[in-house]
Order: structure tokens, then sequence, then C-alpha cells
């Protein structure tokens, strides 16, 4: 069969969107800007922001307690000794790590310097690419929308938002989010946001008169902790300091497959918006795990293993199961695919931990 041809044309509309998103004013976030610029100093990591204090592995001889200069004596000698073998192993995988963490070093350093060139700007674009689906990207790298949790809150709106009176819900919910309270009711996030208020005002000060090892060790333990900073400092700054009336920082909402959640926001179609998180839920949604239940409820009651299932419902392997054959379903792949990607995970994942479906289950 002859290899199917063609391309993808735009829409009018689609270039609209993109044109509109490469004409977006922003701005360098000052706060992240001067955390990042703390952490590489004192060679903390921080989320995806990595910094190393680079410590060089002893040499093979000096483990294993031969001295002098080095000659083909004393190579010999390292290589009769009964370690040597282990050592070397130990050693090349130090060397390694040590490699790694350079690399990191290196792309913490580029990603403040790139920061250094446009800290003192009024506002920047970001120039918007599309590839052959038509998902867009922006073509700069490091410091955007699109960059590790660093770049991406290293940057804020250039305009000024007057706040109101949702303002304050939407921090706090914005916050609850970036520490991973994200797929709660609102309300919930809210009350998290309560419980946690003094560690998160301590967070927005941390670069001023805050306590900066507290908040670092709180910050750890979040999904976002740039994101949270980011929002934790214009809470204070807005609803605690009363230093300005206005926000420039942007608040994300996690949906359960984010390319389901905007087809059904474009669509106006809310059972949709219910399924991935989108909108307010009593309890928490999820597509994924939406797909299993529905399996669960096409199924007659004697197929599965009842003490297997509620072991594999406990843990995250079902719904990265139900993720591995969605997202390609998503994006039209054929049926035989998908069963494909079933078959793979258990024969694979499930396996590996033990809980894998029997070949009748799958069928």
């Amino acid at each position: 069969q002859e290899p199917s041809t063609g391309s993808i044309k735009l829409s009018g509309k689609h270039l609209e969107f993109i044109n509109r998103q490469a004409r977006m004013k922003f701005q360098l976030n000052p706060f992240i800007y001067e955390l990042t610029q703390r952490l590489y100093e004192d060679k903390l990591s921080l989320g995806k922001f990595y910094a190393h204090k680079i410590e060089q592995p002893e040499s093979v001889s000096t483990r294993l307690g031969i001295s002098g200069e080095e000659s083909p004596e004393k190579i010999q000698r390292m290589r009769a000794h009964p370690d040597y073998l282990k050592v070397k192993r130990e050693v090349s995988k130090e060397h390694a790590q040590v490699c790694e963490q350079m690399k990191e070093n290196m792309l913490a350093r580029f990603m403040l310097d790139k920061a250094e060139k446009i800290k003192d700007d009024e506002y920047n674009y970001y120039p918007m690419d599309y590839d052959f689906r038509g998902r867009i990207y922006s073509r700069v790298p490091f410091i955007s929308f699109q960059s590790t949790d660093a770049g991406r809150y290293m940057i804020r709106f250039a305009e000024k938002t007057p706040i109101d009176s949702r303002t304050q819900f939407w921090l706090k919910v914005g916050i609850a989010n970036a520490a991973g309270v994200d797929k709660v009711c609102w309300d919930d996030r809210v009350r998290w946001f309560d419980k946690h208020k003094d560690d998160i005002i301590n967070i927005g000060k941390m670069m001023d008169n805050g306590d900066f090892d507290r908040a670092y060790e709180f910050l750890k333990e979040v999904d976002d902790p740039f994101c949270l900073a980011a929002l934790a400092n214009e809470y204070v700054k807005v609803f605690v300091d009363k230093t300005q009336t206005y926000t420039q920082v942007f608040v994300y909402v996690d949906c359960s497959c984010s390319g389901t959640s905007i087809f059904n926001a474009w669509r106006r179609n809310e059972h949709g918006a219910r399924m991935t998180n989108l909108v307010d839920t009593p309890e928490p949604a999820d597509i994924y795990l939406e797909v299993w239940r529905e399996i669960r409820r096409q199924m007659p009651d004697d197929v599965f293993n009842e003490r297997r299932i509620k072991r594999l419902e406990k843990s995250k392997l079902l719904r990265k199961m139900m993720k591995s054959t969605y997202v390609p379903a998503s994006y039209a792949s054929p049926t035989t695919e998908q069963h494909n990607k079933l078959w793979e995970f258990n024969k694979t994942k499930l396996k590996e931990a033990g809980l894998a479906f029997s070949d009748n289950e799958m069928e």
C-alpha cells in the first residue's frame, strides 16, 4: 500500500490565535529571578532547577590505598588488586554523576544569563512556531510559558490587572494547585490555603524579611515550587502588605488530559469539563479513571480478580494504564493500536509490580 501523503492546513482562526499569543507582553518576575539567583549561589536545587556543589570523586588508586607517581608499575599493582574492578566501576559511576551535575549547573546558568538580559525590559514578546499538527511552541529557550517550572514562572504579564472581588479566591486556588492539591473542589483548595497560610506568607517574604530556610523546606515538598512562590509573593503584596492594587501573575488549573479539557472548553461541553476536572466538582474528577469505571460497568461481575483490582486501584498504575490507551485514542489511533498499548502495559509495568491481568481478563 502506498503511504498516504498530505498536510494540515491551519485555519485562519488558528493562525489568529498564534499571532495573538505572540503579541502578549511579558516581563521578568523580579521575585523569582532573585530566588533562582540565591539558589544558584547557595547551590540549592528546587523543582527542576538544579544547582550542585561539585565534588570530584577520589581516584581508583587512592581508594585502593596505592600511592606514588603514575607509572606502569603502579598501574600493574592496581590491576592486580582484588577490588580493582569493583572500585573502578564505582569511580566511573561517580564521574558520570558529576558530569550530569555539571550539565544541570550549566542549564541553570543559561537560564539566569537569559534572565539577566531582560531584567530591565519594560516588556518583551515570545515569538511562536507551530508543528505539522498545529501545536504551538515558543521559540525562546529556557524562559517562557512553556519552559520548566523555574523558567515558566520567571516571567509575568507586563500589563497590570486591577484586583476585584475574585482575586483573592483565585490566588488561593492557584497556590493550592501549585502545591499539588489540584483535583479537589474549589472550597477544599481554599481550605488547604487557609491551613497553610502562615507558611505561604513566609514564602512570599522569603527574599526580604521571611525565613528563607523554612520557606525552602516547604517548597521542596510541593509539585510546582516556583509557581507557588510567585503566587505567594503576589498574595503578600496585594493582601498582606497591600502595596499594590493589581496582579501580574498567571494562575493555572490542572486538568485530567489537557487536550480533552481544551476540546470541551471551546465546545462549552459541561459534562466533558466535569470529567476532566476543568470545572468545580464535589468529588475529584479524572477522565482516565472514568475510562476504567466504564470498562467495569460493561463487564460481568465475575470477570476480574477483585482482590487484585483493589490493590491496583490503590496504586497509580491502573490510571497510567488507561492513560496509555486514552491519549493515542484521542489522536484517532486505530482500535488495534489501543489494544496493543493495553497488552504492552500489562506485560511490562503491571507484571513487574505483580499486578498483571490474566490473559482471559485482558481478552
